[in-house]
C-alpha cells in the first residue's frame, strides 16, 4: 500500500519529535502601532531590550482582575540553557505586587496562558524598570519575533514572512531580519520592502545560526503614520552544528 509523502517527509518527522536530537521553531510577531523609527517586531513598541546578565523576572499585570492566573515563562537560564517555569500572578494584587520567578534568565523569549480565563490586562516580565517580555490583552501569548539560540544548538532558519497594513497606500515599510552572534553586533541578514502586502520567502539552503545568537525582525515605515505589521520566522533548532 502506497504511502503519503507529507507523512513520511522529514518534515512532518520533526513535527513528531521522531527525528532525534532536532525539532522545529517557529516564531510569530505583530507591532500595531510602528511609526516612522526603527521598532522591534514584538508586543512593546520600541526596539527590544535583551537582559544585560541573568536575573530573576518579576510578573506583573495592569488589571487586579487577573489575581492568581497562570502562565509559563521560557527562555534561556544564566548558562543558556532553554529553561520554562510556570508562574502564578498574585493572589489579589498583581497589578502593584510582583511575583518573581525562581530562574534567572538571560533571554525571555514566549509567554504564554496557561489557565482557563483570559487574561484581563497586559501581563509583563521585567527586570528592573525594563520589561522584557509583555502579553498584551486579547492575545494569551507573547507575540515576538525575537529568539536566542540555547547552549549546544544550532538552529537552521528555513522560511520567513513578513506582512503590512495601513490606511495610508502611499507609505511602504522596510522589514529586516536581524541576527547578532554572541559577543558581536546585529547584522541584516534580510531586508524586505513592501505596502500593505504580504511578502513570504525560503531560503531553499537554511540559514545557519549559532548557538547563544540573537534574531529579531524590526521594520520602519516611511512616513509619521501608524501601521499595523508581522513577522515571523521558521526552522529546525539541532543538538550541535
Amino acid at each position: 500500500m502506497a504511502r503519503n509523502s507529507f507523512l513520511d517527509s522529514d518534515e512532518f518527522q520533526i513535527a513528531r519529535e521522531k527525528i532525534p536530537n532536532a525539532r522545529h521553531l517557529y516564531k510569530f510577531g505583530y507591532n500595531p502601532a510602528l511609526v516612522n523609527s526603527d521598532e522591534t517586531i514584538w508586543d512593546g513598541s520600541n526596539i527590544y531590550t535583551y537582559p544585560s546578565s541573568a536575573s530573576v523576572l518579576a510578573l506583573t499585570s495592569t488589571s487586579d482582575s487577573d489575581a492568581g492566573k497562570t502562565l509559563r515563562v521560557v527562555g534561556l537560564d544564566q548558562d543558556w540553557v532553554e529553561r520554562q517555569e510556570d508562574v502564578t500572578l498574585d493572589a489579589s494584587t498583581p497589578s502593584s505586587t510582583a511575583v518573581n520567578t525562581t530562574t534567572t534568565f538571560i533571554r525571555v523569549y514566549r509567554m504564554y496562558n496557561t489557565g482557563s480565563s483570559d487574561f484581563v490586562g497586559n501581563v509583563q516580565a521585567k527586570i528592573g524598570s525594563t520589561v522584557h517580555a509583555q502579553i498584551n490583552d486579547g492575545n494569551n501569548q507573547t507575540l515576538m519575533a525575537v529568539y536566542s539560540v540555547p547552549a549546544g544548538k544550532t538552529l537552521y532558519l528555513t522560511r520567513g514572512s513578513i506582512s503590512h497594513g495601513s490606511d495610508d497606500k502611499t507609505a511602504f515599510i522596510t522589514g529586516k531580519l536581524l541576527v547578532r552572534s554572541f559577543g558581536k553586533v546585529f547584522r541584516t541578514q534580510n531586508v524586505q520592502n513592501l505596502n500593505n502586502a504580504f511578502l513570504d520567502f525560503d531560503w531553499e539552503v537554511p540559514l545557519r545560526i549559532p548557538e547563544k545568537s540573537d534574531i529579531e525582525c524590526r521594520a520602519v515605515c516611511s512616513k509619521n503614520q501608524t501601521n499595523a505589521v508581522s513577522a515571523t520566522f521558521e526552522g529546525v533548532l539541532v543538538d550541535g552544528a
